[in-house]
């Protein structure tokens, strides 16, 4: 270390002071650490502490005085050396600088002399010594120092991930098993506040440090001291002090590796037999320990890898017994002996008793096995002992199967759930006889038509199988029986699985070796021993037909839609298997796939879906096994009591449905379907997902505004569509099976909330059917709109609730929407009844006349108020000579300030343009235009073709703002639903017009919302005399 760097270490880096030692009554300046091991001299400290706590100057980290205050924190060992080195080394060269020029001193001196004079040579050297042996020391006590540090830390880190890893292997071991585990894992986590003692090698290399360190802190306390009193030697000794001061660190002395091993315990989960009854055993397993890093610390890498740690030199190695197993269990090599107290979690399940054994146990010779429905009988698949469950015939029950290979929906093959051991076991078995040379064919050997033999797939697994053909070389048609050598190919049926495949035996060379090896890759024969063996294990696949059902087209067979079909619906999971009949060598079922929520859904029937997607059909009426969930009926309004309700859908003036807003609970039920449907995953719309809808089965539906609203199915149209009709609303619509999702059981508290209603007291003018014209009108009095409606009778649920609509101004009286439509001759009473107000004079303005809903009738009621002589055509509205007086009908209302009027002169003429409208564009194809703002179009509007005006560009959803140029409002439409309009036809009949000497309350420049409405409901689609001031 250069001088320039002692200068700086030895010296405050905050204020510049060098560190000094106590000396007989002047107090020293020792170098002191902050908890943020940051080093000031005891002056700064003592100025920096406020109330008990200094702020570090350099990391601004707070650090609480100890009791003893600024004198109570830790003085830097390290640096006091330091300083007693550099004095001493000054003391050296001054003793070296007076010895030059004084002579030495004679030994004959008193002992008096020796003490109150010089130091003499002997002390001298001595305190060079002991000097030397001080700045070695402390060298020595930094490093120890470090390695303590990293021994420490690393033992910290070491506790921190063994307890983090046990106890997720914890957690995790006792979520596998049962619910009696859960008491296990508490104690087992509270056990691990005593997982340090499983570190018994790292605590040791910490003891053994903190020991040298010790030792060497006393060590050079006694030589600080008799540095400063020399006669203190007498009461130590003074050479093993040296010698402890001077003995070095050697790195290699401590394993430093043993903070890099587990502790070797952890905790599993293994499955074993034991005395055929699930037991559960719960220990922790110990084990060699494992390395939990590369390497211990860069700065403390050992070389010396062959060295022992003291642990493991005063371990005993002693052979753990093994566990007393049965033969079907599995253990790990890995693993010692079982330490009681000890985390460690084994489940473990039963086996098949005597399955190991198979048949050998049995000198009784076997039926032949059956083929075909015979499967499915007790008596021939359960010929050993079971588990736990009787199976009872099972044509009777619904057994659990999966379905292995589908030719069509009325042949294919299953196999049951519940032999998915018996299974892999012949699969093992199987395997193990092909393993041998006692399977193999050999060069004497003839394949014949029905032999067992066994193929390997290409998986490379070996499966039993029945030869169903076989074909020789030079042979067109299949032989019966064909020596191996001469065998070309052969077609085998898997009886596991019910696969039927073809064969080709390919060699290499036209020898018989070759043939013979071509056909032992391929084909394994099957010895009279072995046969004895397998004829205790059924075929597995059974082979089904779906009961009644047959193809869409009986001419074309089965399509490969209806198998593809098939096969999607059943996947590979498992699904529920009713037996039905039986037909020949075939087991009639009706498959039904497992519901996702056992709580709340049905299972689909194969049989409806293939039926419902019109891949298949029913050769006889069948009728559904279960009935749909339907929605509570909608509660009827009181019997003559005025309510408050919206039509929210009109078919006609007989058939039309509200709702009533006494209840805000259907205010919250759309919010709650949108975000119950609208926001789920792909996963979860797969399992909401309807495959085959019933008719009357209650569902969620998407509209056209692709939010979702209850509904239930009323019709199946075809082409995988479904008529549904939404409850709460009362509309149709046909939409397609993707849009329909299963409904959630907290969507039936409520009930429909659409009632259906018909006008009371009226009839159509012909007592037949309702005209178009008399549906729009009554449509545009009453649709979405606020009324308040009076119940006059009860009838049976399934006929319409005879209801009085009355319109309901904010102020004045009511207005019967029926006298309306009688009024404008679009409907009649009944035989007895007339207006209320017959004969008087409406109390209120008239109500609106739609452009193109009028009746003839009317007409020839407007025209007889207007003039004989037939006006000239013009699209563009002229304003009459005379402007008093004049007769309107106010179409849109804006404000007082705009609204639009329409002269009851030109009605003829507004007729007459719409039918021009029509005749020009209704013909025509969706045209793809870029639609400019401001220019003008045809624009079909609730089924009628009018001028517009275009308000706003296209958006990206395809849809703008248009301006009905005869009526003055604005709708918006689809661009598919706008056509060009021929320059000769533009133009507008509607005049906007603003009452006059009248403005906003209040010095406002607007006029406010509740006077636009008020003035929008008395104005809008009323009859009025105008008189026009022109500015």
């Amino acid at each position: 270390m250069d001088s320039g760097d002692n200068t700086s270490i030895m010296s405050c880096q905050f204020c510049g002071e060098a560190f000094s030692l106590p000396e007989d009554d002047v107090d020293g300046n020792l170098p002191r650490m902050l908890l943020c091991a940051h080093i000031y001299c005891t002056s700064c400290l003592l100025s920096l502490h406020h109330h008990g706590v200094i702020q570090c100057p350099e990391c601004e980290v707070e650090s609480t005085l100890p009791e003893g205050g600024v004198f109570g924190l830790q003085e830097d060992s390290r640096i006091i050396g330091l300083i007693y080195t550099s004095k001493m080394n000054r003391m050296k060269r001054c003793d070296r600088s007076r010895n030059r020029k004084k002579p030495k001193i004679s030994p004959s001196k008193d002992v008096k002399a020796d003490t109150e004079g010089p130091e003499q040579p002997a002390d001298v050297e001595k305190i060079k010594l002991v000097d030397e042996a001080l700045e070695q020391a402390a060298e020595s006590h930094a490093a120890l120092e470090n390695i303590h540090e990293t021994l420490t830390n690393g033992l910290a880190e070491q506790l921190r991930r063994e307890r983090a890893r046990l106890e997720a292997e914890i957690k995790q071991a006792a979520d596998k098993a049962s619910h009696a585990v859960q008491k296990w894992k508490d104690v087992q986590l509270s056990q691990l506040t005593k997982l340090e003692a499983e570190f018994s090698s790292s605590q040791s290399e910490v003891s053994c440090v903190q020991k040298r360190m010790k030792a060497l802190e006393i060590a050079m306390q006694m030589a600080r001291e008799v540095r400063r009193v020399p006669i203190l030697e007498q009461y130590c000794t003074l050479d093993k002090v040296v010698e402890t001061l001077q003995a070095p660190v050697d790195k290699q002395l401590y394993d430093m590796k043993c903070i890099t091993m587990g502790s070797g315990m952890s905790c599993v989960f293994r499955s074993e037999c034991l005395n055929q009854s699930l037991e559960i055993s719960l220990k922790m397993e110990d084990a060699a320990p494992k390395q939990l890093s590369e390497s211990p610390p860069k700065d403390l890498q050992q070389s010396d890898s062959s060295r022992k740690s003291p642990k493991d030199r005063n371990r005993n190695c002693v052979s753990p017994e093994p566990d007393q197993e049965s033969p079907g269990a599995i253990s790990s090599p890995s693993r010692g002996s079982n330490r009681p107290g000890t985390p460690d979690v084994i489940l473990e399940e039963l086996l098949i008793e005597g399955q190991e054994k198979g048949a050998c146990l049995s000198h009784v010779p076997p039926l032949p096995p059956p083929t075909g429905p015979e499967l499915a009988n007790d008596n021939w698949r359960i010929q050993r002992r079971r588990t736990s469950v009787s199976f009872g015939n099972k044509r009777n029950v619904t057994q659990w199967v999966v379905v292995s290979h589908v030719v069509n929906p009325s042949h294919f093959y299953v196999r049951y759930v519940a032999e998915k051991r018996d299974s892999e076991f012949i699969s093992k078995k199987i395997n193990h006889f092909c393993c041998g040379d006692g399977c193999r064919f050999t060069s004497c050997d003839a394949v014949e038509i029905g032999a067992l033999v066994f193929v390997k797939r290409e998986e490379g697994l070996w499966f039993r199988a029945r030869l169903v053909e076989v074909f020789q070389d030079g042979c067109v048609e299949a032989v019966k029986v064909c020596p191996v050598t001469q065998l070309a190919s052969v077609r085998v049926f898997f009886l596991d699985s019910g696969l039927g495949k073809r064969l080709a035996i390919e060699r290499e060379e036209e020898t018989a070796e070759s043939s013979l090896k071509a056909v032992n890759d391929r084909l394994r024969k099957v010895g009279e021993g072995v046969k004895v063996e397998l004829s205790y294990f059924v075929p597995q696949a059974v082979r089904c037909s779906l009961k009644d059902l047959v193809p869409y087209d009986l001419t074309k067979g089965w399509s490969k839609e209806a198998q593809l079909e098939f096969l999607s619906v059943v996947g590979s999971a498992a699904v529920e298997m009713r037996p039905l009949g039986q037909d020949r060598d075939s087991l009639l079922v009706d498959l039904r796939k497992a519901p996702m929520d056992q709580s709340r859904d049905v299972p689909i029937s194969v049989r409806e879906y293939l039926v419902f997607i019109e891949v298949a059909r029913f050769y006889c009426p069948v009728k559904l096994s279960r009935r749909p969930l339907l929605y509570y009926p909608p509660k009827d309004p009181k019997i003559n009591t005025e309510l408050n309700a919206v039509v929210s859908h009109i078919n006609n003036p007989a058939d039309f449905y509200i709702q009533l807003v006494d209840n805000m609970e259907f205010v919250l039920l759309s919010a709650k379907l949108q975000d119950c449907y609208g926001a789920t995953t792909v996963t979860e719309a797969d399992d909401l997902s309807i495959y085959c809808p019933d008719i009357e089965q209650a569902c969620v539906a998407r509209y056209k505004d692709t939010l979702w609203y209850r509904a239930q199915v009323i019709g199946h149209p075809g082409g995988r569509k479904v008529e549904v009709q939404y409850v709460d609303f009362g509309n149709k619509k046909v939409v397609s099976v993707s849009d329909l999702r299963k409904i959630k059981d907290e969507f039936f508290a409520l009930p429909s909330r659409a009632v259906r209603c018909c006008l009371s007291d009226v009839t159509p003018p012909d007592g037949k059917r309702w005209s178009d014209a008399c549906s729009h009108r009554f449509s545009s009095l009453a649709h979405q709109k606020l009324v308040t409606i009076v119940a006059t009778g009860q009838v049976p649920k399934s006929e319409p609730l005879p209801v009085k609509l009355f319109e309901s101004p904010l102020n004045g009286p009511l207005v019967n929407i029926a006298e309306l439509l009688v009024r404008e001759q679009l409907a009649s009473f009944k035989e007895g009844l007339q207006s209320s107000d017959a004969g008087e004079e409406s109390a209120i303005w008239d109500s609106p006349l739609e452009l193109g809903l009028s009746t003839d009738a009317q007409e020839q009621n407007v025209s007889g108020d207007q003039s004989e002589e037939p006006l000239e055509f013009h699209p563009q509205l002229t304003l009459p000579d005379q402007l008093k007086d004049l007769k309107v009908r106010v179409s849109h209302v804006n404000s007082p300030s705009s609204f639009y009027v329409q002269f009851t002169q030109y009605d003829a003429q507004l007729k007459r343009m719409c039918e021009l409208v029509k005749e020009e564009v209704e013909l025509t194809e969706p045209e793809h235009l870029e639609w400019k703002e401001d220019e003008f179009c045809a624009a079909l509007i609730n089924g009628v073709w009018e001028r517009g005006r275009i308000c706003s560009h296209v958006t990206s959803e395809d849809s703008t703002e248009v301006m009905r140029s005869d009526h003055g409002n604005k709708v918006k439409l689809h661009v598919s639903n706008l056509r060009t309009l021929p320059l000769s036809l533009t133009g507008s009949l509607a005049l906007e017009c603003s009452l006059t000497d009248i403005r906003p309350a209040g010095g406002r420049s607007t006029w406010t919302a509740t006077a636009c409405d008020l003035i929008s409901f008395y104005l809008n689609g009323a009859s009025a005399v105008m008189t026009i001031k022109l500015f």
